[in-house]
C-alpha cells in the first residue's frame, strides 16, 4: 500500500509542477494557459491531503519535496490570507460603498435581487446581464434608495446598469465591441465628481462550441477581451476624475488582462479583502474555484475593506467594497 501511495504523491508534485512550468513558458494568447489559469485552484485542492499521505508514505529525507506544492500556492494565494492593511479613515476624504453583480440574465426573482441591493447599503451599484424589462422592475423597486440610474439599453439583449444614490451629470458608452456592454459616467458626490464606469467584458463560453473549435474560440474571445481592456483602460487614463470600475470581467487574477489593468488601476479584494474571493458559482451551489468580478479604482481613491457576498439566485456571488474618496490626491 505504501509504494501505492508513494507514487500518488509523487505524481501530483510532478503535475503542480509541470503546471507551474507551463504558466511561466506559455506565451499570454495561449488557449492551454487560460484553462490552467482558469482551472488553478482546483490543483490545489488535494495539497491538505497529499501533505499529509506524504509524510505518512515518503521517507523523511524525501519530505523537503512536499514543499514544492506549499510554496506554490503560497505563491499564488499567500498575498490573500496576510494581514489585511486598511486605509486610514481618518484621511480627509468622503467615504462610500459600491457594488458589482452580475445578476443572470434569467434570473426573474427580482424582489430578491433588490432586497439583496438593498442590504448591500452601496452607494453605487454595478449590474451586468440585465435585460432591458428587468432594469425597469428594479428600478421601481429601488427607486427610494437609489433615485439615480443609467440609462437603460434597448432590444432584447442583456446589458449593464448602473443604480446610485448620488446625482448623474453625465453618461456615455465606451464603445466595447461587440455588444459594447459598458456605461461610462460622472456622478456628483455632494459637490466631488467621480466617474463610475459599469463593464461586462466579452466571456470565451467554449462550451457553447463543438471540442474542435474550443482552441479558436478561446483565441478569438481573448483577443476580443484584451481589445476591450485596451479600450477601458484609455477612457480611464483620459479621466479628469478618479475612477470606479465595477466589472464582471470573465478573465482570472492571473491572466494577462488582469495584468494590464492592474498597471493602472487598484484591485480592491486584493487590497483590502481576506480569502480566496471567487465570485463565480453553479446557480444554487456555493462552489466558487476562480474570481471573474473586480471593483477596481484610481488614484484619489483608497480601499477600507471588500467583501464578497454570496447571492443564490444568480451565478455569480456580488462583490462589495468601502472606499474613500481622498481629498488631495
Amino acid at each position: 500500500m505504501k509504494p501505492f501511495l508513494r507514487w500518488i504523491v509523487v505524481g501530483y508534485i510532478l503535475l503542480v509542477s509541470i503546471v507551474f512550468s507551463a504558466r511561466l513558458l506559455l506565451p499570454a494568447s495561449s488557449p492551454l494557459l487560460w484553462l490552467i489559469n482558469r482551472t488553478l485552484f482546483l490543483f490545489f485542492i488535494p495539497l491538505p491531503f497529499m501533505v499529509g499521505i506524504g509524510m505518512l508514505a515518503l521517507k523523511k529525507r524525501h519530505w523537503p519535496w512536499l514543499l514544492l506544492p506549499i510554496l506554490a500556492f503560497l505563491l499564488v494565494y499567500g498575498a490573500n490570507f496576510s494581514p489585511v492593511k486598511n486605509s486610514d479613515p481618518s484621511e480627509n476624504g468622503k467615504t462610500f460603498r459600491a457594488m458589482t453583480f452580475n445578476i443572470l440574465f434569467r434570473n426573474d426573482n427580482h424582489e430578491r435581487t433588490a432586497d439583496l441591493i438593498k442590504g448591500s447599503d452601496a452607494d453605487f451599484v454595478g449590474l451586468q446581464e440585465v435585460l432591458p424589462e428587468t432594469a425597469e422592475i428594479l428600478a421601481a423597486l429601488l427607486l427610494d434608495e437609489y433615485p439615480y440610474h443609467s440609462t437603460f439599453s434597448t432590444g432584447r439583449d442583456a446589458n449593464v446598469a448602473l443604480f446610485s444614490r448620488y446625482p448623474i451629470v453625465d453618461e456615455v458608452r465606451l464603445n466595447l465591441p461587440p455588444g459594447d456592454k459598458s456605461v461610462n459616467v460622472l456622478v456628483d458626490m455632494d459637490g466631488v465628481e467621480l466617474r463610475v464606469i459599469v463593464i461586462h467584458l466579452i466571456p470565451t463560453q467554449a462550451e457553447q462550441v463543438q471540442p474542435s473549435d474550443w482552441v479558436n474560440r478561446i483565441k478569438e474571445r481573448q483577443a476580443l477581451r484584451f481589445d476591450q481592456t485596451r479600450r477601458v483602460l484609455d477612457s480611464v487614463d483620459q479621466s479628469e476624475e478618479p475612477v470606479l470600475v465595477l466589472c464582471d470581467c470573465n478573465f482570472t487574477e492571473f491572466s494577462l488582462a488582469y495584468a494590464m489593468f492592474g498597471n493602472i488601476l487598484n484591485d480592491s479584494f486584493k487590497s483590502s479583502g481576506w480569502g480566496f474571493g471567487h465570485s463565480l458559482h453553479p446557480v444554487g451551489r456555493d462552489i466558487r474555484v476562480f474570481r471573474v468580478d473586480y471593483i477596481w479604482y484610481s488614484s484619489g481613491i483608497a480601499s477600507q475593506s471588500s467583501q464578497v457576498i454570496k447571492a443564490n439566485m444568480s451565478d455569480h456571488n456580488a462583490v462589495v467594497a468601502d472606499l474613500i474618496l481622498v481629498k488631495g490626491r
